[in-house]
Parts: structure tokens; sequence; C-alpha cells
């Protein structure tokens, strides 16, 4: 009989929001080119903002003693809508609660990951909130500055409370969006009196 004589094992109650942040980040979901993850469906609206600007990698930041050379960065604002249905809720008294983890991959020519970006989005909702939620689903904002030589953007949500993970995959660059076309109103001609 052979059995494994031990492992490591991460208890959830204790692992600190940076160790779970860097594991989902680094989940084979997140990976380029392969299948969406569907557990947790989601519309994403994702536009540049503002022009590209030199800086250091925000992901290299702190990997290495030596100086990083400069990059061109393109800052991109993310709107996510998530309905209800596809989102676990705490309940604490009157309020309800979701955790997610919003997580953003930039991938260059060959694959390689250019920058990384997780962050974790808290939202209590009272019960006015929460009801408006139920209806029109969650909205959440992230944004984050990948470099511009970047071709791909994976965006992905984890429901920290149930578990379920989705992605998204897109082609970079991205071009912001038109101004809102205004119809011209039509004036009607003056009614004349009988």
């Amino acid at each position: 009989m052979a059995y494994r004589r031990g492992y490591y094992a991460v208890d959830r109650q204790t692992a600190s929001a940076k160790s779970d942040l860097k594991i989902a980040i680094n989940s084979a979901a997140m990976e380029q080119g392969l299948p969406q993850a569907r557990q947790m469906v989601f519309a994403a609206r994702v536009v540049p903002a503002g022009k590209p600007h030199k800086a250091a990698n925000p992901s290299s930041a702190g990997s290495s003693g030596a100086k990083e050379p400069l990059v061109e960065l393109q800052r991109y604002s993310v709107d996510y809508a998530i309905a209800a249905s596809e989102l676990r809720f705490g309940a604490k008294g009157a309020s309800h609660t979701a955790d997610l983890v919003l997580m953003a991959v930039a991938f260059g020519d060959k694959g390689a990951v250019l920058s990384q970006n997780a962050i974790e989005s808290a939202t209590t909702l009272n019960a006015a909130a929460y009801k408006d939620t139920q209806i029109g689903g969650l909205r959440t904002h992230q944004e984050f500055e990948v470099p511009a030589a970047a071709t791909f953007l994976r965006l992905g949500i984890v429901d920290v409370l149930s578990g379920h993970l989705g992605t998204l995959e897109l082609p970079l660059p991205l071009t912001a969006p038109p101004e809102e076309v205004r119809l011209a109103t039509r004036h009607l001609p003056p009614v004349e009196p009988n």
C-alpha cells in the first residue's frame, strides 16, 4: 500500500488576501489561448483611458535590484456587469456582501506575460441596494496599466464565496469608443391656425 506521507495545505481561514490573489492570478484559467472559464458569466466594457505614457512596468516593480528600463504603458478602465444569479452573497444582518477577485493579465507576441493585476473587491449592500442588484446585477470597476506592446488581455473574476471563476480574452490594442452621437432634433413646422 502506497500513500502520500505529507503535504502542504493552505488553511483558508488563515491565508492572507495577498496569497489568495497570487494563487488566483497564476491559475491555469488565466493563461492565454485557453478556453474561457464559464462558471461565472460576466460582461465587461474595456476602454483605454488617456494616451500611452512611459513609466516603469508595474508588474516588475521590486522583482530585481537592477533599475528596470522604462516601457510605454496604456491605462485601461474596465466596467464589469455580473448577473446576481452568478454570485453567492453572504448575509450580515440586514446587509449582504459580495467578495470578488478581479484579475487582468496582459500577454505579448509569443504568449509571454507582460503584466498582471489583481484586486479584491468587497461590496456591502443594504436591503434596497441588494434588491436592485437582484434585478439589475452587480456592477464593479477596475483600472490598471499594461505595456503598449501587449497583444492580448485576459480578464478574470473569482467569486470568493462560491469559488466560481469566469474569464474573457480580448485582442489588444483597443480603441476608445467614439463620442456619443446625438441625434439632431428635428423641429416640426409651426401649426397653422384654422
